[in-house]
């Protein structure tokens, strides 16, 4: 699954249909009348982002680290794809700069050769470019793309490189990379812009430790404004990241990870409304075992009190496989104990990440839900059968910025879906990285609008609103 979807920059509060609870209004509102049917469904879609957002976290954690040259959205996989892309754009720089005539003395930077080529809608030229002042070596590649429908519309890198001897390739070294890359307006992030400087190298010159700056600006009219990554990775391999999230109201939600040489590591969430998250993990790369745990701890007064998830994990290095079971235990703040459990399968498929999720809850609510690694966005597709037998079909597509787009279509029961009845209610939704979303129900001709925010919803229809609980 793309590193993608699914992120360390969701909430990881998971899927189920949780016993219900009251709601709750504000004196300021007219109160909407809705049925808990309606409820449901409107929570369904936020559960369903949060399974997708929890299989993807145990798997990006524990797994081996995989380099997508696309984008990388995870952020201990931004790691690896940040370390790899500057050593193989040096690599490529210094084979072009190779074969460029033999330079002379010149005032500034100077264009020594551009290189262009055409693949479908995508236009890529890379230009190398050298200042005998200082022995710097610019290389930059930009990519831009005229069909209005795909994502990411222009992709520009620029790395630096200081030459020092020019007869003399082994003392060659990356100095920084610069990445922007704009998106359509219609998708909720606008630019993402990557800033690495590297401050250790290996004896044959490859980058070993960087810092890290990753600026993600969202469209003007999202909630979540921007999301600032900052990452610091040492020589022997351990190194921190820490993400801040940016609110139009002023608030911020902060994540941070620690991540060992070892393979282990911790991590902690703080979001706005006071919720916390620690967890551990320990990567399956030194023996093909690891693990994984989370504990998450509500504010006083909030409908739930804490809910614990963790999962062992194996890998099988020759099929390139993980297994994984995972469970969870949800306490409610009345005391009411909740639990789920889930087998987790990631294998690959003509180089692409498949990601295969079963859940099943406690009141007999089961799940199935397939993830596939695609070129831009990973797909999600899957199917689940909810306690009260309502038969539920899911479409989802998550982008490497931790964004997603999700749409489920609800149906009376399995008979009625394989008899070709309509749906009796469709969900469509547009989520952010933080895990919150907006968007909207449709059920017996009235259509919702619906605002997601960490673990409580707001329903609208005709200026009356209604909030709910979205854990269930």
């Amino acid at each position: 699954m793309q590193r993608s979807i699914f992120s360390f920059f969701l909430i990881i509060i998971w899927m189920g249909f949780y016993s219900c609870s009251e709601t709750s209004t504000t004196d300021d509102k007219v109160e909407l009348e809705v049925s808990e049917e309606v409820q449901d469904q409107v929570a369904f879609g936020y559960q369903v982002n949060q399974i997708a957002g929890t299989g993807d976290e145990i798997g990006s954690l524990t797994n081996p680290q995989e380099v997508d040259e696309v984008e990388v959205d995870f952020p201990t996989g931004a790691v690896t794809f940040l370390k790899e892309r500057a050593n193989n754009l040096t690599r490529e720089a210094k084979a072009k700069f190779a074969k460029m005539p033999k330079l002379f003395k010149t005032n500034g930077e100077t264009l020594i050769g551009s290189f262009g080529d055409t693949i479908g809608t995508k236009i890529i030229i890379a230009s190398l470019f050298f200042d005998a002042d200082s022995g710097f070596s610019r290389y930059q590649v930009v990519t831009t793309d005229s069909d209005p429908d795909k994502r990411v519309q222009y992709d520009s890198t620029s790395i630096i490189i200081d030459i020092n001897e020019l007869n003399i390739e082994i003392d060659d070294r990356f100095k920084s990379l610069y990445n922007l890359r704009r998106f359509a307006p219609v998708f909720i992030v606008q630019s993402i812009a990557s800033e690495m400087v590297a401050t250790d190298w290996d004896v044959e010159g490859e980058v070993t430790g960087f810092t890290a700056t990753t600026t993600s600006e969202y469209n003007e009219n999202r909630n979540l404004q921007k999301v600032i990554s900052e990452i610091t990775l040492h020589p022997d391999g351990s190194g921190d990241i820490q993400e801040t999230y940016y609110f139009k109201d002023g608030e911020t939600k902060v994540n941070s990870v620690s991540f060992n040489n070892n393979g282990t590591g911790t991590f902690s969430r703080t979001f706005k409304n006071g919720t916390t998250i620690t967890g551990s993990f320990d990567n399956v790369e030194d023996d093909g075992e690891g693990s994984y745990e989370a504990t998450t701890t509500f504010p006083s007064g909030f409908y739930l009190a804490s809910i614990f998830k963790s999962a062992s994990v194996l890998f099988d290095f020759i099929d390139e496989k993980m297994t994984s079971d995972y469970k969870e235990v949800i306490t409610f703040s009345d005391g009411v104990v909740d639990s789920a459990s889930m087998h987790l399968e990631v294998s690959k498929e003509d180089d692409y990440l498949v990601t295969e999720m079963d859940v099943t809850r406690r009141n007999g609510a089961t799940g199935r839900l397939v993830a596939m690694e695609g070129f831009d966005i990973t797909t999600l597709d899957g199917t689940w059968t909810t306690a009260d037998n309502y038969y539920i079909t899911v479409s989802a597509e998550y982008y490497a910025d931790g964004s997603a787009w999700l749409k489920y279509d609800v149906y009376l029961n399995k008979t009625r879906y394989d008899a070709g009845a309509d749906p009796i209610a469709t969900g469509e939704y547009n989520f952010t990285p933080d895990g919150s979303g907006s968007g909207t129900l449709t059920h017996n001709g009235e259509v919702y609008e619906v605002d997601l925010q960490d673990g409580i919803g707001e329903i609208s229809l005709n200026g009356a609103k209604r909030t709910i609980n979205l854990y269930r």
